[in-house]
């Protein structure tokens, strides 16, 4: 078995530490409202479908807010590049893209503690 000097226990128990601290850090401080509904995504929509490795093609979730509360999108990609904010983004598909099908993912809140989320499978052409 090896030894690591004492040093370095002590600075992975301060990580270890800081990842058990952080995660308290993570869930959300404001309690969801009883009242509130979450969002609804009525359609997430890509364009064009399949894409080629640098092509750029616009998305866009439309969603709504039964409640009227203003919204806000978290996007994120399996691979690739997202450009914008909002319910309208590009994404651009990298080289490692090319031959695979990439998930998109956007998260809609509606900032009282309600979020809904949806996917989007998109292929690329080497």
């Amino acid at each position: 078995m090896h030894r690591f000097p004492a040093r370095w226990s002590l600075a992975a128990s301060f990580l270890l530490w800081l990842g058990v601290m952080g995660a308290g850090c993570l869930r959300s401080s404001a309690p969801t409202d009883p009242s509130n509904h979450p969002p609804v995504i009525d359609s997430l929509t890509i364009a064009p479908q399949i894409l080629r490795v640098g092509q750029p093609a616009t998305v866009v979730c439309f969603a709504h807010d039964p409640d009227g509360d203003e919204l806000s999108y978290h996007w994120s990609v399996s691979a690739g590049i997202l450009v914008g904010s909002g319910p309208r983004i590009q994404y651009i598909p990298d080289p490692c893209c090319g031959g695979l099908t990439n998930t998109l993912s956007v998260i809609v809140k509606d900032g009282r503690g309600g979020a809904t989320q949806g996917q989007l499978h998109v292929a690329v052409s080497p």
